[in-house]
């Protein structure tokens, strides 16, 4: 008998292609995508290993060139709660995405699937804290 796929919500601060930048995120969710008991049905982005515009154009390109631009992908918060600025944008503009902020895409799905999801938070936690509130 397999093993049931578990449903994820990935939230990160995926940075790979950004000069100078780790490939960690990057290949956490390549890896997430190709593993066959895993069904990645969102990724939402947070400022941190680089501002969140570019976080979010980076995810969307990488999901294309992986074959999976169906996944949606959400931008969240720019900047920490509390104690900085978060990183300077660098250019890079995220388009605006028409299913809002990342903590509130975050909330309702796991709200409308109690137990059924995921959530793989790979960058800070400002997203999460602000679905919790």
């Amino acid at each position: 008998m397999s093993s049931p796929v578990r449903r994820v919500l990935l939230d990160t601060d995926l940075a790979m292609g950004a000069p100078g930048s780790d490939i960690d995120d990057g290949f956490a969710l390549a890896l997430a995508l190709a593993d066959p008991g895993m069904s990645v049905e969102l990724v939402t982005t947070v400022n941190g290993n680089t501002d969140v515009d570019t976080a979010t154009t980076l995810a969307g390109q990488l999901l294309a060139r992986l074959g999976r631009p169906d996944i949606p992908v959400v931008r969240g918060a720019g900047v920490p709660l509390r104690g900085g600025a978060g990183r300077a944008p660098s250019g890079a503009r995220a388009p605006s995405s028409p299913r809002g902020h990342a903590a509130v895409e975050l909330a309702e799905r796991v709200l409308a699937a109690p137990g059924e999801l995921t959530v793989v938070a790979i960058g800070p936690l400002t997203n999460l804290a602000l679905a919790l509130l």
